[in-house]
């Protein structure tokens, strides 16, 4: 929220994909502040975080004309404890929760990457207590019957209190991050980010004030 107060030291940052606009300080700039406008960007890794990061900054208001990523691993590694799977369930904090939701959201309405998630639900058995407010759907505890019916193939050879209860979460899915990362670094390309996967970063490259200004 913008009051009259602080409207002039806040700056409203659009966020076309997702249709939102956030709000956040203006940096501080003094009159021996020589950085001036970026104009170019290095973005160390290329999996979904650093490529979408790369198509957001050349497509950006932000006056950055020149972008290159650094990645010299497969196109599509993701963390692989991750499974490509798209919730906010079970995310503490609530502005942790909340950061996840917004993930969800510009899923759905990015439109490079709406096509490509599998919008599935998903059933999780868990023995923590389960907070199921906050606006994100939430089914459960789940009777036996409600699992079969959800997912007939579902293996929860035990649904009584001692193993933890099922819920079910109708909003979450799944995506290929092959295929999320091959997207977003297209459509990155196209918009003349560079990537270079044939050398590794392995420090950082500071001037005389200590700001960095390159990698090595």
């Amino acid at each position: 929220v913008v009051t009259l107060e602080n409207a002039t030291k806040s700056k409203l940052v659009s966020i076309p994909a997702i249709d939102l606009v956030c709000c956040g300080e203006r940096n501080a700039m003094n009159g021996n502040d020589d950085r001036g406008i970026i104009q170019s960007a290095i973005v160390v890794g290329g999996g979904i975080i650093g490529s979408s990061i790369a198509r957001a900054l050349v497509q950006g208001s932000g006056g950055i004309k020149e972008v290159t990523v650094y990645d010299p691993t497969p196109t599509g590694t993701t963390t692989p404890a991750s499974w490509a799977w798209l919730n906010a369930n079970q995310k503490p904090p609530h502005a942790y929760k909340s950061l996840n939701q917004l993930g969800l959201r510009g899923w759905r309405s990015d439109p490079l990457l709406a096509s490509l998630p599998s919008w599935t639900g998903t059933l999780v058995r868990t023995k923590e207590k389960l907070e199921l407010s906050g606006g994100y759907t939430a089914e459960g505890p789940l009777t036996a019957e409600r699992i079969r019916e959800l997912e007939p193939e579902a293996n929860f050879t035990n649904t009584d209190n001692t193993h933890g209860s099922v819920y079910y979460f109708a909003d979450e899915g799944h995506v290929n991050p092959h295929e999320a990362v091959l997207a977003l670094r297209q459509e990155a390309a196209d918009n003349g980010v560079s990537f270079v996967t044939d050398e590794r970063v392995v420090g950082l490259v500071r001037n005389k004030d200590n700001r960095v200004v390159g990698v090595k």
